[in-house]
């Protein structure tokens, strides 16, 4: 009793407190979690005067929409199974006064497999099928294992929405088949299921396709083997010669067909068509039939020219043939088939002075047959002469000829330019003749040829004779002197004397080497040319000529090692001779030694070199202003001095960039310094210091080079550098 009456006091205090209190609610627990099933939920809270409460869906309904004020007070919510694949939510929303308080009620999706078509029927060829799965639990798919060897999963799945791709191979059996592919819950029960259906392949197969008859009649059983229905089509123009006897079982059957006889000569061929009837679905059968056994000719005589020919003999057969050729100045060149055929003989030209004959028989032994073609050549009409080649001194002379031949009736016909110097003189027998000729003296430097020809009046017919002159050699000295050995140009001498062979003086003039043959062939490089050419003499003159370049020069010292000849001062490019001297006495030597002079070898420097570094930098006081090396590799330095190339080829020709200049030029080399002529004309001497076969560290004296430096180059002359050393790093030739 005591019990209940301070319960009616608290309830008492709590109403006339919440008349002067302001609005209060207070959920305890804001949010609940329902599973997909549905189920009751209680929302319980406190609250100091009458309150409402209403759901925002109508899947979550409260018990009350209503009550009073309450230290514990609860609802009750009923929350529908969901029949969705998707989460829901819903709010409850508890008023008191202008004051609410919201509960949130989340429940779980329906779980779920879902195949877009349960069904695929396909035909038997390999395709790729496209599935559409929609889920949303972890599944995993199997294909039956009947269907694993012809379907095959190619592509990868996500967790929702999901497309996956099966390959579908090609049906090549003669039955239908089908699969199925599952897609069922990882850890569960759920699952769907898609059939895959495939056609068979539908076929049409004879036993034999081809069918090679004689002439005769035939009667051919061929057997079919089909899972379809077919029919039987020959064409409209073989069915004179070709007919279909019906008769079929059920499945495995035979085709009978009548084949007449052929009393044609010509072999002849069909194809028959066994084709389903629904489909295009076909096989070919093909019959060939020979035609009554023939050989012969198109043509039995040939007449040929005495030239070399070929001739086509047509011959129309259907046997196999023996060819029997009674002269071996005809031969067959074999390219000929077993049916008509275009056959071809070659006939040899005809080197005798009368007409031949021969024969070419076709011969079938199995049949008895024989066909025989003639062939005639005529004679060869002759022109021959005992030399066709003459090669005679300068010396005014006559020369004979001897002829043979068969004409009648030939000129002799000389060239109009040739006339001043050859001439006929008229002689002649019956049959072996000779053709006179009167030469006059050579009294040029250069030989001289012409070509005589001897000519049939009535024909093209004719035979030259070539007359070769040589020139008149007039010379004050031993000519074996001249040409024992090769010689090379080693000195010049004007007011002063200049060696050739210095490594400068190479740059400016390329070795000239002289070779002189007693026939009159010269071979040359340098000055005089490159090449070989002729040379001629007189007294103590001698000419060249070597390609488009001639020369002439005065030899007015030889012995057997040396040579002096006075020549035109321009053919050697030297600095120090002026254009007031027209000709200077230049000194050749006898088997001068052909030597590269370089200490490291000179297949090392053979390639293209970048420079790379510059190492030392020493000024006019023999300091060094650098405290180390500097990259010329650098993005800031190729600023300063652009990449720097130089590249030796193993003629002696060079190319270079960068510091060294820009363009081509020419090198030497002697002991450990090379030497450099650039096509602007500047001559550079460097010294290398060491080399192998990918470096090459090279001084550089700045008073002999005409290299520049670029931008960094008012660096260098700030601090009055005299030498530089450099890195020069091999490259790869592009």
């Amino acid at each position: 009793m005591k019990h209940n009456i301070i319960i009616l006091l608290s309830l008492l205090l709590v109403v006339f407190s919440c008349d002067k209190e302001d609005p209060y609610i207070k959920i305890e627990q804001t949010d609940l979690h329902v599973s997909s099933v549905g189920g009751l939920r209680t929302i319980s809270f406190v609250s100091n005067k009458g309150w409402t409460a209403n759901s925002s869906a109508q899947w979550c309904r409260v018990s009350s929409g209503s009550g009073d004020a309450s230290m514990s007070s609860s609802i009750e919510v009923t929350v529908d199974a969901n029949d969705t694949y998707e989460k829901r939510s819903c709010t409850v929303t508890i008023t008191v006064g202008g004051v609410s308080n919201v509960a949130t009620i989340t429940q779980d999706a329906k779980t779920g497999i879902i195949v877009s078509k349960a069904r695929y029927e396909l035909l038997n060829n390999a395709e790729t099928i496209v599935v559409e799965v929609k889920s949303n639990i972890h599944f995993d798919v199997n294909i039956s294992k009947e269907a694993q060897k012809w379907i095959t999963q190619v592509d990868t799945r996500g967790l929702s929405e999901t497309t996956l791709m099966f390959d579908i191979a090609k049906n090549e059996s003669y039955g239908n088949r089908e699969g199925t592919i599952t897609f069922s819950e990882s850890f569960g029960d759920l699952k769907d299921v898609v059939q895959v259906f495939q056609s068979q392949e539908d076929a049409i197969i004879l036993s034999k396709n081809r069918y090679n008859l004689t002439e005769n009649a035939h009667k051919l059983d061929v057997e079919v083997k089909s899972n379809v229905d077919y029919k039987v089509i020959i064409p409209k123009e073989d069915q004179e010669w070709v007919s279909y006897v019906e008769t079929r079982a059920l499945r495995s059957e035979t085709v009978v067909l009548a084949v007449a006889k052929n009393v044609g000569y010509n072999a002849r061929s069909s194809e028959i068509y066994i084709k389903d009837i629904a489909t295009n679905v076909q096989d070919t059968l093909t019959i060939i039939q020979d035609a009554n056994p023939t050989l012969f000719v198109a043509q039995d005589e040939y007449i040929v020219s005495d030239k070399e020919t070929v001739i086509e003999v047509e011959v129309v057969s259907n046997v196999e043939f023996d060819i029997t050729i009674s002269d071996d100045w005809i031969s067959e060149i074999k390219t000929r088939d077993m049916s008509e055929s275009m056959l071809q003989f070659r006939v040899t030209a005809n080197d005798s002075y009368a007409d031949r004959e021969a024969t070419i028989t076709f011969s079938d032994k199995n049949n008895n047959l024989e066909s025989v073609i003639k062939v005639y050549q005529t004679q060869n009409d002759g022109i021959i002469i005992s030399d066709e080649i003459i090669d005679i001194s300068s010396e005014s002379q006559i020369v004979e000829v001897e002829l043979k031949t068969n004409l009648d009736e030939f000129e002799i016909v000389i060239p109009e330019d040739a006339q001043k110097w050859i001439s006929h003189i008229e002689t002649r027998s019956l049959k072996t003749r000779f053709v006179v000729l009167s030469i006059s003296n050579n009294q040029a430097f250069i030989p001289r040829s012409a070509k005589v020809y001897i000519k049939d009046k009535n024909s093209n017919l004719q035979e030259a004779i070539t007359i070769i002159q040589r020139e008149n050699f007039d010379f004050d000295y031993d000519l074996n002197l001249l040409c024992d050995g090769e010689w090379r140009a080693t000195l010049v001498r004007g007011n002063k004397r200049w060696d050739l062979t210095t490594p400068v003086n190479e740059l400016y003039n390329e070795p000239t080497y002289l070779k002189f043959d007693i026939d009159g062939t010269l071979t040359s490089e340098g000055a005089f040319g490159k090449g070989v050419g002729r040379y001629t003499s007189q007294g103590m003159m001698i000419n060249t000529y070597v390609g488009n370049i001639s020369e002439s020069f005065e030899v007015v010292y030889l012995d057997e090692n040396t040579a002096k000849i006075m020549v035109n001062a321009s053919l050697f490019h030297l600095p120090q001779i002026t254009s007031y001297w027209d000709v200077v006495e230049v000194t050749l030597t006898k088997n001068y030694v052909r030597e590269i002079d370089f200490d490291y070898g000179i297949e090392n420097l053979y390639g293209r070199w970048r420079a790379t570094s510059i190492d030392r930098a020493i000024n006019n006081k023999g300091e060094d202003v650098f405290d180390r090396s500097v990259n010329l590799t650098t993005p800031d330095m190729e600023d300063e001095i652009a990449p720097s190339y130089i590249t030796f080829e193993a003629g002696g020709e060079l190319f270079i960039e960068g510091i060294f200049g820009e363009g081509g030029g020419r090198y030497t080399t002697r002991g450990v310094t090379f030497y450099i002529l650039t096509d602007e004309n500047e001559l550079s001497e460097v010294e290398t210091t060491a080399l192998d076969g990918n470096i090459a560290k090279v001084r550089v004296d700045m008073d002999k080079v005409g290299f520049n430096f670029g931008k960094y180059q008012g660096t260098l002359d700030s601090w009055k550098v005299k030498i530089v050393t450099l890195t020069l790093t091999k490259q790869a030739y592009k």
